[in-house]
């Protein structure tokens, strides 16, 4: 019985108890703080799945917040076979060698897509969960200059020590005015989003600063209630076309377009996702 089973087991079970605990607790939107909500879906009965009636945020109640364990993201995420396993030195380093061309973690494509967003010199790039930074390290060849933010303390000196970058453990340290803020299946780990529309707001550059995020696409209404199996325990939050086109303007941030994929971005701006995922750009104007 190996560790990475005995920890996965351990947080389910823990995470169902505390579900059945908090059945009854009152449940706010993590995001706007509102307490109406429609209930969209169950998981062991306990585990509901809500809808928040003024942000349209997709949310679990509970949120699952560990009390048997500091690192729980490493741990948990490790054990629920999220790619966030770091090579080794050997694979790293023929990985940088080739900027990761052909890899998994090729990014080429997409910061293409990106770099020509901006027709400055070197734009100012702060990536928000940039686990052990190949991102930002490719991101810093295609004439980024590129920061992150990452909260798990291994991967993240993994990224400073080996791969060079500069990652910063939480948005709060982070300072100064970027170009692109650039958040890729982060966003949906989160536990409380109260300011974090606010805070990348006041991070981007007036008039043509850019935020560009990509998450899991929650569609109930227009997908259904097979989205919600991309929630849980590590995905304790789900979002949607709406939720962007419901909040962004609130914050300073001008929805430019909603896309399914890297390729269609600029060029195919829909309703709404039928895909997995959903890409979303903001410009910030005020």
């Amino acid at each position: 019985m190996t560790k990475l089973y005995i920890f996965r087991n351990l947080y389910k079970i823990e995470y169902l108890l505390l579900s059945i605990i908090k059945y009854y607790s009152i449940a706010k939107c993590p995001h706007c703080g509102e307490s109406k909500y429609d209930v969209v879906g169950r998981k062991f009965f306990f585990i509901r799945i809500l809808k928040c009636v003024n942000c349209l945020l997709y949310y679990m109640h509970p949120i699952y917040k560990t009390v048997i364990s500091k690192n729980f993201y490493d741990r948990l995420y490790a054990a629920e076979d999220i790619t966030t396993e770091v090579p080794t030195k050997e694979e790293l380093q023929r990985l940088m060698v080739s900027n990761f061309e052909g890899s998994p973690k090729d990014y080429s494509a997409r910061l293409k897509v990106l770099r020509g967003l901006f027709a400055k010199k070197c734009p100012l790039l702060l990536e928000v969960g940039s686990s052990w930074g190949y991102f930002l390290f490719q991101a810093n060849k295609y004439s980024f200059k590129a920061d992150g933010v990452e909260i798990s303390s291994y991967r993240r000196e993994v990224g400073k020590k080996d791969l060079g970058v500069n990652i910063y453990s939480d948005l709060t340290e982070v300072q100064g005015k970027y170009d692109l803020i650039y958040s890729c299946h982060s966003l949906e780990h989160f536990t409380d989003i109260s300011d974090v529309f606010e805070v990348f707001s006041s991070l981007l550059v007036l008039d043509e600063g850019l935020l560009c995020i990509e998450v899991p696409n929650i569609d109930y209404e227009n997908i259904g209630k097979k989205v919600f199996n991309m929630m849980g325990a590590v995905h304790p939050l789900g979002y949607c076309a709406d939720f962007f086109r419901n909040n962004l303007a609130s914050y300073g941030l001008e929805l430019i377009g909603v896309y399914e994929d890297w390729g269609s971005v600029f060029k195919k701006n829909v309703l709404f996702s039928t895909k997995g995922e959903i890409i979303i750009v903001a410009k910030k104007i005020s």
